[in-house]
């Protein structure tokens, strides 16, 4: 068989030759009898030669992407997003703000402090009990400011027996009518300082925080919002606060806010610079007052929980302990007029605590996150010491002083 092939190839060699001297006789007479000559087409760089029995095959010309340098300024039509840091990406979760964040917290109302609301248009008010009655009023005359509100006489120690969601269930099941009432509360407080009979028992801690949580999104699902956790000055500690996380995530996604309480004694001041449990002291934060600090800076920043914080109460408590200096047995900042003096921190009390009030509004005014502070309060029941109704002109006229600052 092999012989054969041999023989047959001068055949097919000489039949090949005589094709190509007909094809190039037949194209020199279209040329010379004037026909157009064909369009020149582009050719695929020729491969290797093959076999007469394959198909010839076209090899892809490789794509060489060019980076061209750029030359000269950015023009006006091209926007450039700037990265931001971690904390002013946290940061711009929240509302500008300018003016003080000082408000008042009320358990009922006077012509002075409602001259306060008038004049120093605080961006938000916390009401209790009586003072919700106010409420309509307020949103008629300042539709802006954000309303907090609070139930006492809901409040049952019982609840803590319970399944903490069934326990939420019931809490809202009580407190329902009162949100009926005052559709113009912006956001609701539960529990008021609640804290376990064993405060190192994280269980009970967890349980407060599903308690939180299902409260949290039982109110969103009626069509209100919920300020979780409202724990007592110092308190949570830190490994409490990390098990806290579960109800400030979910509360997050639920429209709520973190409401804390932070006082301290003999004044504002003390406690600042000095760490906590499980954390080391810094110099911006403290271990009453600006607590809050190490929950956003250490916590909530990093873990991207830009959670609003309402400081629901803020004021001179002697009921603070934590080794403070003073006299013992005291309570509210009238008390501690003596002291102040005695300390050479003035002879004026109301001007002694406006100073404290004012660096205090100084610090919060640094930190987006926290919509404000009320000054506990504005028409104290059986709290006098407390009672910031003779503070009020100075308190109008620093927050008016500050507007648009």
């Amino acid at each position: 068989m092999a012989d054969r092939i041999k023989r047959g190839r001068p055949f097919y060699l000489m039949l090949a030759v005589g094709l190509v001297a007909l094809l190039s006789l037949w194209l020199g007479a279209t040329a010379v009898s004037g026909a157009p000559a064909p369009e020149p087409t582009r050719q695929a760089t020729p491969s290797a030669t093959r076999a007469p029995t394959r198909t010839p095959t076209v090899t892809p010309t490789p794509f060489t992407l060019m980076v061209l340098p750029f030359y000269g300024p950015i023009t006006s039509g091209v926007t450039v997003t700037p990265t931001l840091s971690p904390p002013e990406a946290f940061n711009a979760n929240f509302p500008a703000q300018t003016g003080s964040k000082l408000s008042l917290h009320f358990v009922r109302g006077s012509p002075a402090s409602y001259e306060f609301l008038q004049k120093a248009r605080p961006s938000f008010v916390k009401l209790v009990d009586a003072a919700l009655e106010w409420s309509p009023n307020l949103r008629e005359e300042f539709p802006d400011m954000m309303q907090i509100g609070r139930v006492t006489s809901v409040e049952d120690d019982s609840l803590e027996r319970m399944n903490p969601v069934a326990a939420a269930n019931e809490f809202v099941a009580r407190t329902l009518p009162y949100y009926r009432q005052y559709p113009d509360i912006d956001y609701w407080e539960g529990w008021n300082e609640w804290t376990p009979a064993d405060p190192a028992d994280l269980n009970a801690w967890n349980a407060y925080a599903q308690f939180e949580a299902e409260r949290a999104c039982l109110l969103q699902s009626y069509g209100y919002h919920a300020v979780i956790g409202n724990f007592s000055a110092g308190v949570p500690e830190y490994s409490q606060m990390l098990v806290f996380l579960s109800a400030i995530r979910i509360g997050l996604k639920c429209g709520a806010v973190l409401g804390l309480h932070e006082y301290s004694a003999p004044t504002l001041q003390y406690g600042y610079g000095q760490g906590i449990p499980h954390r080391p002291p810094f110099p911006d934060r403290g271990m009453l007052t600006l607590r809050y600090r190490f929950w956003y800076q250490d916590l909530f920043m990093p873990l991207d929980l830009p959670i609003p914080l309402v400081i629901t109460e803020l004021g001179i408590d002697g009921g603070v302990k934590a080794g403070r200096p003073g006299p013992g047995d005291v309570m509210g900042w009238a008390d501690f007029g003596r002291f102040w003096k005695d300390t050479g921190l003035g002879d004026n009390p109301n001007q002694v605590y406006m100073a404290q009030l004012a660096w205090y509004d100084s610090e919060i005014r640094q930190d987006p996150y926290v919509l404000g502070a009320a000054i506990y309060q504005a028409g104290a029941y059986g709290y006098n010491s407390f009672d910031v109704e003779k503070l009020i002109p100075d308190l109008t006229s620093y927050v008016v002083g500050m507007q648009g600052k």
